[in-house]
């Protein structure tokens, strides 16, 4: 997660505010979602390498993303994409399609369409993959 962040946001987030990020916080929050078990995860390996990632989950608000109480009643949408990370060298391999088509297949089948990808305003390349497989920017 922290290794495919510091090279998907190299243009518009501080290196180093990146680097300051801790392991074994983030560590800790996934094998926490894993283990309650509400949450899906997908990993890609190439020769037992993890090359990506994808979890989904029933919405939730985050503690960085600013709503008002009026802006979060006006959200209709039942689940969440809120990790999809490819590592670069491997990207246009169909890798983080293959990850979303699955993550959105597992939304639909637990209810919890519509859903929002979670993404950065200045991340273009995200923004235009997403924008690529259907998705609206709201």
């Amino acid at each position: 997660h922290l290794e495919s962040s510091y090279e998907s946001y190299k243009d518009f987030i501080d290196q180093d505010y990146l680097r300051k990020r801790n392991y074994l916080k983030k560590i800790q929050e996934h094998k926490e979602r894993i283990e309650k078990g509400k949450d899906l995860y997908l990993i890609a390996e190439n020769q037992g390498k993890i090359i990506g990632f994808c979890s989904a989950a029933p919405l939730k608000f985050h503690s960085n993303q600013k709503f008002s109480a009026a802006q979060k009643l006006k959200r209709h949408e039942k689940g969440e994409i809120d990790n999809l990370y490819v590592r670069s060298n491997y990207h246009k391999m169909g890798i983080g399609r293959k990850l979303f088509d699955t993550a959105k297949l597992w939304l639909k089948e637990n209810q919890l369409i519509p859903f929002l990808v979670w993404v950065y305003k200045d991340n273009f390349k995200a923004r235009t993959f997403y924008e690529h497989l259907g998705g609206k920017l709201v």
